[in-house]
């Protein structure tokens, strides 16, 4: 909601622009002083200023400078006496965005507020497209690596990012790089050119998602005041990248299927057909069978979703890529951090390779980066590495289990770890075990952990 800060030492001025600007969703506060105009702007981050030139304790082209000091964006309207000609000039050259001389016509005022808030508006939306492709024109960082699931996955990408209409669904544990894959094969198609936009289905409350990806015409809901574009027109030529699509709400489920058999959606709260070339990447770390069968997703979705089916393979299964990775991201934060940084001792290279990894390259990221931000040599050591991965052994075995545990411990102590590093979601967990989920549910009520409502 915009937020107009008025500074005025003439209560009546306040009261008036007060009155002529609030409503349709504006705020205006009021200041009479230089020094409440301040407190006003550190607490409330105005959206535009209307300045008087002369203050009792400020002179306003002062004030504007400080204003400008504080946040250079900011867009300040001077109000001044008619015929203080030096002053505008003086105040234009600072970085007011215009003026106007007292008496002021209150029609042609509020039209020049409006077209600064619309001027600015429109600048943040520039910027920010601006700098969201900048950040798609840059190389995504595909994780090192050269194991065989690796280069599988390499070629895939290849092959996929040629057949530019082909949806993808990415599949893969939670932090092994979906998210990742999906703009390596936006970068490489004949769409890099255009939007990769994102959303996570479980972030977004239900009753917001179909807003958030159709968009929504004046009126469909009760805030609803204008039109608003969806993820699938500002896409449009682009990428549009669904994570988490096991959680897309069962409404959503629907449009998104029509979606693919139409190529056309309607906004929510609309009745006409909006056509959009957009290419459709999905991601998730459940298993969609599983999740089909028990009637959370709709099977002619999903068929509809694996056109092409990409398996990001966790670290645990490409050991030969634990220490390439470690170190290319040991590289990256040395850089980053300016640390002198430069390898792993033999002992901490030890512990790097008996890690499970639950967490995959999202862990091992943040385990380096703190390493990295550790260190005060070239070589990290083992006093650089968490407490989780000194304590694993360099066996198979569960952390904090010797060799030579009963097999029934072991197993307990594995089905456990892996029940709690996928914060208790039965079917991950189960796919990970490859059991059933009545098999996990039986031993987890066995070791006395199924909780009441399990997912």
């Amino acid at each position: 909601m915009p937020i107009i800060l008025v500074v005025d030492d003439e209560r009546a001025i306040r009261s008036t622009l007060e009155q002529a600007l609030s409503g349709n969703g504006t705020e205006v506060l009021t200041a009479a002083s230089g020094r409440e105009a301040l407190q006003a702007l550190r607490k409330a981050e105005p959206s535009l200023v209307l300045l008087d030139m002369k203050l009792p304790d400020a002179d306003g082209t002062d004030l504007l400078k400080r204003f400008k000091r504080h946040r250079p964006g900011l867009p300040v309207v001077m109000v001044t006496a008619y015929g203080d000609t030096r002053l505008v000039v003086d105040a234009m050259k600072a970085g007011a965005e215009n003026y106007f001389t007292k008496p002021f016509d209150i029609e042609q005022l509020k039209r020049t507020v409006g077209a600064v808030l619309e001027n600015t508006r429109l600048k943040t939306q520039v910027e920010g497209m601006q700098a969201q492709v900048r950040r798609q024109m840059e190389p995504a960082r595909f994780y090192a690596g050269k194991s065989a699931k690796v280069r599988e996955v390499h070629a895939m990408v290849d092959k996929i990012a040629d057949s530019d209409s082909t949806t993808v669904l990415v599949q893969g544990e939670t932090g092994t790089g979906k998210e990742v894959l999906a703009r390596r094969i936006h970068q490489a198609s004949k769409r890099a050119g255009k939007p990769f936009l994102e959303i996570n289905c479980a972030a977004i409350p239900a009753n917001l998602v179909e807003s958030e990806l159709f968009g929504y015409e004046p009126g469909a809901y009760t805030d609803a005041r204008r039109r608003k574009p969806g993820l699938f027109e500002l896409a449009n030529g682009g990428t549009l990248f669904l994570d988490e699509i096991s959680e897309l709400p069962a409404a959503g489920q629907v449009k998104l299927l029509r979606f693919l058999e139409t190529r056309c959606f309607k906004r929510v709260g609309g009745t006409q057909d909006i056509f959009t070339d957009v290419r459709i990447i999905t991601a998730t770390n459940d298993d969609l069978g599983l999740a089909v069968r028990e009637r959370r997703f709709r099977q002619d979705l999903y068929y509809r979703l694996k056109v092409m089916v990409l398996v990001m393979p966790p670290l645990r299964e490409r050991s030969e890529d634990i220490l390439p990775l470690a170190q290319h991201f040991l590289a990256d934060y040395a850089a980053q951090f300016h640390k002198d940084a430069k390898r792993f001792s033999p002992e901490a290279a030890e512990k790097l390779l008996g890690y499970h990894w639950p967490g995959n390259v999202r862990e091992m990221k943040n385990i380096v980066e703190r390493a990295v931000l550790l260190s005060s040599g070239e070589t990290l050591g083992c006093e650089h590495l968490p407490t989780e991965i000194l304590l694993a052994s360099a066996l198979t075995t569960p952390a904090g289990l010797p060799p030579a545990a009963p097999l029934d411990d072991i197993e307990k102590k594995y089905i456990l770890e892996v029940f709690t590093s996928h914060r208790g979601n039965l079917s991950q967990t189960a796919r990970v075990l490859q059991i059933s989920r009545s098999t996990l549910r039986e031993k987890l009520q066995r070791y006395g952990m199924a909780p009441r409502r399990m997912r």
